[in-house]
């Protein structure tokens, strides 16, 4: 579960980036035998292992998706922070990749994916919001789920979407490719000002 505008009650402020929270399952219903929160885990950019800093307005845990990346049986997690700024592109957008073990995500070999990844085709622009919305899909049922990224601010908000191609045990970023509007061939948005007035 994503929290990302995470709200210190007692300091009435928004914490720094957001958290993630997960609940592991069980035969005994989430949470464990001891009930919610006995097997729990909890997650920030600040957490051992996980790429980068929290920082106010990262909107960590702004989207997630969980699936089998690597075919080992076990849930793996894209996270986003689509508020996340790179270098002076502020709201770039970044994602996180986690393995999932039999103890739940595990942070270690976590790596990011967003438009600075080596191989990765685009720029991070200011108002990107890389990671707006993420999937992961088996889409050539080879057992590993393919990771899916939408950039909704991309080109000045006409949006675009990457996909991640699962390779051997991993999600590397080398074979990704992206598309939009552009691509597919569609009309482009109609401006707002020019958008009929509802009845």
């Amino acid at each position: 579960m994503g929290s990302p505008a995470d709200y210190d009650l007692q300091a009435h402020q928004l914490m720094d980036g957001g958290s993630v929270d997960v609940v592991l399952g069980g035969p005994d219903g989430p949470g464990g035998p001891g009930g919610p929160g006995s097997a729990y885990q909890y997650f920030t950019q600040n957490s051992p292992g996980v790429p980068g800093a929290s920082f106010l307005g990262d909107r960590f845990g702004g989207a997630i998706a969980v699936g089998d990346i690597n075919g080992d049986g076990y849930a793996d997690a894209t996270i986003s922070a689509p508020g996340n700024d790179i270098d002076a592109a502020t709201d770039a957008g970044t994602g996180w990749v986690m393995q999932g073990t039999t103890t739940g995500l595990t942070t270690r070999g976590s790596h990011t994916v967003g438009q600075n990844s080596p191989r990765v085709p685009g720029t991070p622009e200011k108002g990107d919001r890389f990671g707006g919305a993420l999937s992961l899909i088996d889409t050539n049922r080879d057992g590993k789920a393919e990771l899916i990224a939408s950039a909704p601010g991309e080109d000045t908000n006409d949006g675009a979407v990457w996909v991640f191609p699962a390779i051997a045990d991993d999600l590397p970023t080398g074979g990704s490719w992206f598309f939009g509007g552009t691509t597919l061939h569609a009309p482009p948005p109609t401006p707002v000002s020019a958008r009929p007035s509802p009845p």
